[in-house]
């Protein structure tokens, strides 16, 4: 039997540990392997196809999927919606799951949170591709970016607030260290 305080407890150490552990890696990122992103959350239809949409207009080529989702649904409609009127059509967008991936050594996994970072250590090990927590590019660094889903329009704006911080800044790393 879990005990739901205690559980939360731990999964907030956790998230810590993984939060402070990435701040440490983001400076290891070998750039000039990176070709493409891969942006990771729960159901792929809210944080990681907006991630996606954004970066590719960024001029960065880049994927979306989610650790516990199925295949081929719309973004939500929220996500949609608040995507909209700030310019980002996720109307095209449909699902992809993790286990349906295969990343190479070029790929720059990005998860939102830390528990999607655990979900796909291990497959990126093996494929010698790089992860990282997409919150710790944000200014200040935050331990995660909070799942929107199910939230009022405001939340989304922060949410996507969040996403388009932390990409300006992984954009500038990645375009800086690929042209040196």
């Amino acid at each position: 039997m879990r005990i739901p305080i205690l559980t939360s407890a731990v999964n907030e150490f956790r998230d810590g540990l993984e939060f402070k552990r990435q701040l440490r890696e983001r400076e290891l990122i070998e750039w000039q392997r990176v070709r493409r992103f891969m942006f990771v959350c729960t159901g792929n239809i809210c944080r990681s196809p907006y991630g996606a949409e954004v970066a590719r207009r960024l001029a960065i080529p880049s994927l979306s999927s989610g650790i516990d989702t199925h295949t081929n649904l719309p973004a939500n409609a929220s996500a949609r919606s608040v995507a909209a009127r700030r310019g980002v059509d996720l109307s095209g967008h449909l699902t992809t799951q993790w286990k349906d991936v295969v990343p190479g050594d070029d790929l720059l996994i990005i998860a939102m949170e830390s528990h999607h970072l655990r979900a796909v250590r291990a497959v990126a090990a093996r494929a010698n591709a790089q992860v990282t927590l997409m919150s710790v590019w944000c200014t200040p660094p935050q331990v995660r970016i909070a799942d929107p889903y199910g939230k009022d329009d405001a939340f989304f704006m922060r949410c996507f607030d969040q996403i388009d911080a932390a990409l300006q800044s992984l954009a500038e790393s990645y375009r800086r260290q690929r042209a040196a």
